[in-house]
């Protein structure tokens, strides 16, 4: 997006911002809203570093033009901050976006099952981050381990009493409930659910995870099914949550459908700062009382000493990212968009759970809100 400006008549963007391997290949992409046309030089800087330039002539409305780039990417999973310079013969313009290292090329991420008392749990490991799914109970995501520790908050084996919420489960768990009812925070706590190994390609980048699903028979959520696609790509530092809803019965339904997470960087959910957007960027420390709001597509929270910190990211138009401030007792991070689904029809949202090494990193992943389409 434009680094400032009032004036918006040219849009620069990434065709991609997000990759594996060492570099990304890519094009820059102008378009313009003038009828008279620019002419002028397009330089990029990635970490600081010019990388890229070329000549752009006569660039008008309705007349797009493209620059193929290659571009060196972090030599692990992270992001690196990228300038775009427009510099023309009217003025000067400039674009901050980022490239994200989704992970290595090659390969996928299999699933293993083991047993764990009466619970089965899958388990996946892609060198970086170990995932750790209890599938039997709301299919859910009880453990995100990154450097030694589980960056999820979650009640294990079984749900207890947390605050105000009573069964509480933690970790990653979807979230559905009819129209004008929020039953906190989902009517599938009963509800049984299986899973399979999952795989999908977009944009260059492997997939690999589970889908956990089942079919509500709550009487309000008959003829639905529900599924959640848990995916990561090896040696990545990010999980792909994709939130799936299809309505097989014979009447339009309306709700919200989503996901909820408890965030805990570096194992601790309580000495944590909440960093969100509402008009800028805000922040909120642990203290008594709580805040509930929305902080548009992207929101993180960062360990007291700044390292790691769990951001999440909506990547669909549609999906809102909500917080939930609990004072002392930690954040917790909804990602839920309202449905009205007809017979017959299936919506999908995407959203990204990141672990980054630091704040800064955290705010590069904000371009992942406009990359539709790769998983």
């Amino acid at each position: 997006m434009p680094q400032s400006g009032v004036r918006v008549e040219v849009v620069v963007r990434q065709e991609s911002v997000a990759f594996v391997g060492d570099r990304a290949e890519t094009r820059v992409r102008l378009d313009s809203e003038r009828t008279r046309p620019l002419s002028g030089r397009v330089s990029l800087e990635v970490d600081g570093t010019p990388v890229e330039a070329g000549e752009v002539a006569d660039l008008a409305a309705g007349q797009p033009k493209e620059l193929p780039v290659s571009l060196p990417l972090p030599a692990a999973s992270g992001a690196r901050p990228v300038r775009i310079t427009f510099d023309h013969d009217r003025w000067t313009d400039r674009y901050e976006s980022a490239l994200v290292r989704v992970g290595d090329a090659g390969g996928a991420v299999a699933p293993t099952s083991q047993r764990d008392g009466e619970l089965e749990l899958v388990k996946l490991d892609n060198g970086r981050i170990r995932l750790t799914l209890a599938p039997s109970q709301m299919g859910r995501l009880v453990e995100l381990s990154s450097a030694g520790a589980n960056q999820l908050h979650a009640s294990y084996p079984e749900p207890r009493l947390f605050v105000w919420f009573n069964p509480w489960y933690g970790g990653a768990t979807p979230a559905l409930f009819e129209r004008d009812t929020e039953n906190w925070r989902t009517r599938l706590r009963e509800e049984r659910f299986v899973w399979r190994e999952a795989r999908r390609h977009g944009r260059g980048v492997e997939w690999s995870g589970v889908t956990v699903s089942t079919e509500p028979t709550a009487s309000v959520l008959k003829g639905l099914r529900v599924e959640v696609d848990y995916l990561t790509a090896p040696g990545s530092n990010l999980v792909a949550l994709v939130y799936r809803l299809e309505n097989r019965g014979q009447a339009r339904w309306e709700g919200t459908y989503g996901g909820d997470l408890w965030p805990a960087p570096g194992g601790d959910p309580k000495d944590v700062v909440l960093h969100y957007d509402r008009d800028g960027e805000r922040n909120q420390k642990r203290v008594p009382g709580g805040m509930w709001g929305t902080s548009r597509q992207w929101v993180a929270v960062e360990a007291r000493s700044g390292s790691p910190v769990v951001a999440v990211v909506a990547a669909t138009p549609e999906l809102q990212v909500e917080v939930h401030d609990l004072g002392e007792e930690g954040v917790a991070v909804g990602t839920v968009a309202r449905i009205d689904l007809a017979p017959g029809e299936t919506v999908e949202h995407v959203a990204y759970l990141i672990v980054a090494d630091d704040l800064a990193q955290a705010r590069l992943y904000r371009v992942l809100g406009e990359a539709e389409g790769w998983v």
